[in-house]
């Protein structure tokens, strides 16, 4: 285990908050979902994003903090646990896909996302590999546009898309603020920058997860 300083030590708190939260709410929706008559696809996805999450920021949590590796092993924690962040944020693209045109579009923003994120993972250098990560999230753009659709569609619901809509936004800014493009740019503060990073990702986690309670599970 690496020297840990204060900042890394609160990011570790943090992020081990995240992980649990994460597998709390796919357990706690999951237990709603059984329980539902009206069972939906969007509530599947979102399960499936929760519990993609926590695995996500378990592999990573170890990764970051807590094991020293060599080159071709950083590399391929790297890709496996970004199988799992794929599987959690196309799900999200699928429920907003889902919601605003019920399939008609035959899930184009989607394929998009996964061959370009498909594409990230097998090429063989990380900053190449994550400049294809950025392009995939392009399609992801769709996500809180879809928000923005329903929020005007559906007025009797808008206080929760917006929860949704501003908690999706401010994660992604803390997801990506720990890429390595992100933090070569700022190493004299690095440990500050996870800690920010962290902080961001669960504020945005929290608020993303009372929308959908209130959304997809107030049943």
């Amino acid at each position: 285990m690496a020297d840990l300083n204060m900042f890394v030590w609160l990011g570790m708190g943090i992020f081990v908050g995240i992980i649990v939260l994460s597998f709390g709410c796919f357990l706690f929706f999951l237990s709603k979902y059984r329980k539902s008559e009206e069972r939906t696809k969007i509530q599947v996805a979102f399960l499936i994003f929760f519990l993609c999450l926590g695995i996500v920021r378990s592999i990573l949590l170890y990764y970051d903090y807590l094991y020293n590796v060599m080159e071709i092993q950083e590399l391929v924690i790297w890709k496996i646990s970004n199988i799992f962040l794929m599987g959690g944020i196309g799900s999200i693209i699928f429920a907003s896909e889902n919601g605003v045109f019920k399939g008609k579009d035959f899930y184009g923003f989607l394929i998009g996302f996964l061959i370009l994120f498909s594409i990230s993972i097998v090429y063989p250098d990380i900053p190449l590999s994550q400049s294809f990560m950025l392009s995939a999230m392009i399609f992801a753009l769709f996500i809180p546009i879809s928000y923005i659709y329903l929020a005007y569609k559906f007025p009797v619901s808008r206080k929760n898309i917006v929860l949704m809509f501003a908690g999706f936004g401010i994660f992604i800014v803390g997801l990506f603020s720990a890429l390595s493009a992100v933090v070569e740019m700022y190493t004299a503060v690095l440990n500050e920058l996870y800690l920010i990073g962290a902080i961001i990702q669960a504020v945005g986690f929290s608020l993303f997860a009372i929308g959908i309670k209130r959304m997809y599970f107030a049943r």
